[in-house]
């Protein structure tokens, strides 16, 4: 069996040219869109059909960005947390990615092009989704240039 054949076509072909909702980004944890209601549009490598947009931000809107990053490492909401903790919170999102393999592995095809059956490889096997390597997690609780 080949490894697109895990998953059926009619739900590639669902997944791939769903709609998919106007994007925007995240500031200071909060979804925000261009304050000038810019956007810019993103063509499908399928087909060349525009399968959404996203906000486009002015340098204002980039330079908030950067303040709250940096307002958000120095108030240590991220950057002081036990490296075990960090793990710990890294691994529980690798595991909630394992509950919608073809959701996840429909994403690079849709959006860059890429082979289904490569994605969906990446994605589901080996049975760590997203390559998902212990030996590489395990190492997240070893603090590695100050990070």
């Amino acid at each position: 069996m080949q490894v697109w054949d895990a998953m059926d076509q009619v739900l590639i072909d669902q997944l791939c040219f769903n709609a998919v909702p106007p994007q925007g980004y995240w500031i200071g944890s909060k979804l925000a869109s261009s304050q000038d209601g810019a956007a810019l549009d993103v063509l499908s490598p399928v087909d060349g059909r525009v399968s959404t947009t996203i906000a486009a931000g002015t340098h204002r809107e980039i330079d908030h960005a950067v303040k709250a990053a940096r307002q958000s490492h120095r108030k240590g909401v991220w950057s002081r947390v036990a490296a075990a903790e960090r793990k710990k919170k890294l691994l529980k999102l690798a595991d909630l990615t394992e509950t919608q393999p073809p959701d996840l592995a429909i994403l690079g095809p849709r959006d860059s092009g890429a082979e289904i059956g490569m994605a969906y490889r990446r994605s589901v096997f080996p049975p760590r989704p997203l390559g998902r390597d212990i030996s590489i997690s395990d190492r997240l609780d070893r603090p590695v240039n100050g990070w």
